[in-house]
């Protein structure tokens, strides 16, 4: 839901090496790696701090640190004694030894990821995002549960003949599912033709109810592929321009700096500055915000958090306003429009939601940081976030509906095909924009991450979704000819990439 982890390097990272400021440095022929070295920023040192009152084992530390660090004004519900409690579990879990493993900055002094191992052999994410108001307050720490993702079947190296790349990933996912790391629908195709579809594991654990291939399964950020879509019809039949400001195109947005500045090119690339509405002050967890206009009303009125254009910074809330563009410039409420020109000519179920939301769908599971952060402890229904009604059927914009495995397959054929826009359009919309970080090989086009590693004979073009403690975890790719989905009721970060990266590795080299 947030700038996780995995979205800093986008879905194939989990497969592929870190760039190599990222590695430790040897210290010597032969001798153990150098420790890491974490930057001199407000992040870092917020870091240094963090590390050493989990490690110190101390109560008095630990509230100090949270005092010290943390902002009066924290995100998503955030108070100090939520964060001590959550803290005080990890220094539990951990056995204060706490040492940075990887570390990833994205070029930004305000944000630091680390992964930091424990002496009990685990392993635990913590993105550190500093206040733009107080940069030596941090306005949001959030911990990613990393249990070691266990063994896996060997991916061959060299290309392979169709028949063999299917087995091979049939193997791969089954080996995951048998071990508990994979839950859910995973999709394989090749030019067209679906060469595997099978559904695994649980949808409801406590109904004795299995996953099957009509599932409805939570799609995170997935949908503002569609989103984008959608906003490019409107500009390939010349009712918009990329370059239009948000107040050429809504005039009535309450943020003139916003108004004034923001282009719909920023909305679709994360640079526009606008805020996550899961940051805003009025955002209560568990509140149903159907449309777009009622997410827009948490964040609209807030500053922007970047100059526009000035760098990549993921925000949910931008998709909000590019849904809402879609409404006034189409004149539809944002879900008749996506029912009409995308669900329908990709030929997907989801166009009939009335018949839709009669489908079988899946609850979540997921490992709290707050009540397991290390990722040690049994999978809990995630059923505190999202409700007890399953995946939502809302179109907020900027994700969370609940799709099958094989509607998403539909959509990606039907814009490979140019029944969604023409190969022109096509092509501006898959072409890779802003970098996420110094890293040059992951960028972002319009509503798709694009992955261009030297080694691989295909990019990766697509989008993940989900997030920690979710339940949601998704990722849908185009590789060269070939055409993966994966749609998991278990957490992205912790069980889903790590088995759908190295697939994603494995298909960029044939």
């Amino acid at each position: 839901m947030n700038r996780i982890l995995a979205i800093t390097a986008a879905a194939l990272l989990a497969a592929a090496p870190a760039p190599a400021q990222q590695q430790p440095a040897p210290a010597g022929p032969g001798g153990p790696p150098a420790p890491v070295q974490i930057p001199d920023t407000p992040t870092g040192a917020a870091a240094r701090a963090f590390m050493d009152a989990i490690n110190a084992q101390d109560s008095a530390a630990l509230h100090a640190f949270v005092q010290r660090y943390v902002s009066t004004t924290p995100m998503m519900e955030w108070t100090p004694a939520r964060y001590e409690a959550m803290f005080a579990r990890l220094a539990r879990q951990s056995g204060g030894e706490l040492r940075p493993g990887r570390l990833r900055d994205e070029g930004d002094p305000n944000y630091l990821a680390v992964i930091f191992q424990a002496r009990s052999g685990g392993r635990v994410g913590v993105e550190f995002v500093a206040d733009p108001a107080d940069p030596a307050r941090m306005k949001l720490i959030e911990l990613h549960p990393m249990a070691a993702p266990g063994p896996r079947p060997e991916l061959p190296r060299e290309k392979a003949d169709e028949a063999t790349v299917a087995a091979a990933v049939a193997r791969h996912v089954g080996a995951a599912a048998e071990a508990d790391r994979f839950s859910g629908v995973v999709l394989l195709a090749r030019d067209g033709r679906i060469v595997h579809h099978q559904a695994y594991g649980m949808a409801d654990r406590d109904a004795g109810r299995a996953n099957t291939l009509d599932t409805r399964i939570g799609t995170g950020s997935v949908p503002k592929m569609i989103t984008a879509v959608a906003v490019a019809q409107l500009v390939e039949q010349g009712r918009l321009k990329f370059t239009d400001t948000l107040g050429a195109v809504l005039p009535d947005y309450p943020n003139e700096d916003a108004r004034r500045h923001v282009t719909i090119h920023h909305l679709l690339t994360h640079t526009s500055g606008v805020r996550d509405p899961f940051a805003a002050p009025g955002y209560v967890r568990g509140t149903r915000y159907a449309t777009p206009g009622e997410w827009m009303a948490l964040f609209a009125d807030q500053p922007l958090e970047i100059r526009p254009g000035e760098r990549m910074q993921y925000s949910n809330g931008g998709y909000a306003v590019l849904a809402a563009v879609v409404e006034r410039v189409s004149g539809q409420p944002f879900a008749e429009y996506v029912r009409d020109h995308v669900f329908r000519p990709a030929g997907m179920a989801a166009a009939d939601m009335d018949a839709y939301r009669r489908l079988p769908w899946s609850r979540g599971y997921s490992r709290p940081p707050e009540m397991d952060p290390m990722g040690l402890e049994p999978r809990r229904s995630n059923e505190w976030m999202v409700g007890s009604n399953g995946p939502s059927t809302d179109l907020s914009g900027f994700g969370g509906i609940g799709l099958t495995a094989e509607d998403l397959y539909l959509f990606t054929q039907a814009l490979r095909e140019h029944r969604l826009l023409g190969a022109e359009m096509t092509e501006t919309v898959l072409a890779g924009k802003v970098p996420l970080g110094p890293d040059p090989a992951v960028q972002y086009g319009y509503g798709f991450f694009v992955a261009r590693f030297p080694e691989d004979e295909h990019a990766t073009i697509g989008h993940s979704g989900g997030g920690s403690a979710s339940g949601i975890g998704a990722d849908v790719e185009m590789v060269g000819p070939w055409t993966l989905v994966v749609l998991g009721n278990y957490d992205l970060e912790q069980d889903i990439r790590p088995m759908a990266g190295p697939l994603l590795g494995f298909l960029a080299r044939q």
